[in-house]
């Protein structure tokens, strides 16, 4: 056999495998950080002040990413299964495919299953929904948004049985002119009267901060409304997660079908059993 030949079936050529798939993920490292970077300072809104980064946006690039590299992983897999000499090696290999890609499966379709189930996901947006009790005293502060974009208010659930008048505005207007007349004339929300309860629909004005506010002077004395801020997951772990999870529960049970024969065929030479 030419001593080329033994080279290319050899640990030589292992090793240039191993050093093409090394090369490969660190580019594709380097371009996900730098993607990335691009991604939450200019496409995805970041600020300093209120801090917002934009999660949801980066973790669509990291899961593509990843998507990508899996593939590479199992088109690396094939060669090696290809060039491998003794069907003891292929043996192990396959096995050890197929408890990765198994374990992979798994995970992709829980994650499929919470985040695309009304009755999965329900109960967690209702763990991150909060509230409280604002007066004409005690003026409640949000944001229209969590930190890194994950999940977003989507509307207030009032409740006041000696009824009130609410204004939802922004930290601006608020800052501006705290009188009530000003408040009114500039608040998000076209219904006031909490009688006895009232639902404000968010307005889509972006990442900021809002503040509720009771009028003293149009509520009766001692008025005081419950407040509930109900909050909903981002589209990005509602619909592209559960799609991203389904594509790897369906890439990774392809890679179970196609070692399955393999197994077999290497287990009856193979001295590991």
């Amino acid at each position: 056999m030419p001593a080329t030949r033994e080279m290319l079936e050899g640990e030589a050529y292992w090793g240039r495998i191993r050093l093409l798939k090394r090369r490969l993920y660190l580019i594709e490292a380097i371009l996900i950080i730098t993607l990335g970077a691009i991604v939450i300072f200019f496409a995805g809104g970041f600020k300093a002040s209120p801090f917002f980064i934009a999660i949801n946006w980066l973790l669509w690039l990291i899961l593509l990413t990843f998507l990508v590299i899996m593939i590479e992983s199992i088109i690396f897999r094939i060669i090696q299964l290809r060039i491998a000499k003794t069907d003891s090696t292929k043996h192990i290999m396959t096995i050890n495919s197929m408890k990765k890609a198994t374990v992979i499966l798994i995970a992709s379709i829980v994650v499929a299953i919470l985040f695309a189930s009304p009755t999965t996901v329900n109960p967690m947006e209702d763990v991150l929904s909060f509230g409280g009790v604002v007066t004409a005293d005690s003026p409640q502060q949000f944001l229209t948004e969590d930190p890194m974009g994950m999940s977003k208010i989507e509307s207030i659930a009032l409740h006041s049985e000696s009824g009130a008048t609410v204004y939802l505005v922004t930290q601006h207007d608020y800052e501006q002119n705290q009188s009530w007349s000003f408040l009114s004339s500039v608040a998000l929300n076209s219904r006031t009267n909490v009688d006895p309860d009232l639902i404000i629909e968010m307005p889509r004005i972006g990442y900021m901060y809002l503040y509720l506010l009771l009028d003293g002077n149009a509520s009766p004395l001692g008025a005081a409304a419950d407040f509930t801020l109900d909050r909903t997951f981002s589209s990005t772990l509602t619909a592209f997660l559960p799609a991203i999870a389904l594509t790897f529960s369906l890439v990774n049970g392809a890679w179970i079908i196609y070692l399955w024969p393999l197994r077999k065929k290497y287990a009856d030479k193979s001295i590991y059993k």
